[in-house]
């Protein structure tokens, strides 16, 4: 399907990524992500729009399931102000991001608002590519329809290799600008205290422990020998991966 100049991005093939929705760096109004509003195929809006309104039931599901388990999150995105321009085709969250049969290398995503929780959704016929939060010890076993949410921000993740098949998956959340303008500052303060404790301590679900350390090998290629602009995700030899439509197999005798 990626093939065809109308299901992708002219940018497609540079990560393999895909954001739909909008963003708010260096000017007040918000604007569109250039995948949300790339002009270079005639097909590619009509695209975009058919996979937009598909997504309406899994974004109506995940902002039900923030409104019930973290409900002073939801009441803080949903008067974020995006401006008159920008498209809320998401709900409570301005952007997504759609990852095609990528495996991440561990990372902090920093650009992500750190007051916020992301929401990932695997989709695909796989098995496999754990996510793995090396301070917490954490390891989830990635399932097809998941919902997870986890604080992207400030947690180091990461993908184990597949076993087999391909994983695609959509990603919810907040550029951190959003909260640097006027407009949004005071939000931003908004009952901070209890959107703490409610992000870390769900329905007393989650216990506060303390975060681990990370070793060498999960951080040394965001450290060193890094260019400004590459994408510290995702490996080159993860990304031709990727564009020829395999996976990093993992074989049990390695």
């Amino acid at each position: 399907m990626v093939n065809d100049e109308k299901h992708r991005s002219k940018s497609f093939w540079r990560d393999l990524t895909e954001h739909y929705g909008a963003y708010r760096l260096y000017i007040d109004l918000p604007y569109t992500s250039s995948d949300f509003a790339s002009s270079y195929n005639t097909d590619h809006q009509s695209c975009v729009d058919e996979l937009i309104r598909s997504l309406v039931p899994l974004s109506n599901f995940v902002n039900k399931f923030i409104q019930d388990n973290y409900n002073s999150m939801y009441l803080k995105l949903k008067n974020l102000s995006l401006g008159p321009f920008a498209p809320r085709s998401f709900g409570i969250f301005p952007i997504i991001a759609i990852n095609y049969n990528i495996v991440s290398n561990y990372h902090w995503d920093l650009s992500d608002a750190s007051n916020c929780l992301c929401c990932l959704i695997p989709l695909g016929n796989f098995q496999g590519g754990d996510l793995y939060f090396p301070q917490l010890h954490v390891r989830i076993s990635l399932q097809l329809g998941q919902v997870v949410t986890f604080d992207s921000h400030n947690l180091l993740h990461g993908n184990l290799p597949l076993i087999s098949g391909i994983r695609h998956s959509i990603i919810y959340f907040v550029h951190q600008n959003f909260f640097h303008k006027e407009d949004n500052y005071s939000n931003m303060e908004i009952e901070n205290v209890k959107l703490t404790k409610s992000l870390h301590n769900n329905k007393n679900l989650n216990k506060r422990i303390l975060l681990s350390e990370p070793v060498n090998f999960q951080t040394i290629d965001y450290t060193i020998n890094v260019p400004k602009n590459k994408d510290q995700r995702h490996s080159s030899e993860e990304l031709e991966r990727g564009r020829k439509g395999e996976s990093k197999i993992l074989h049990f005798n390695e």
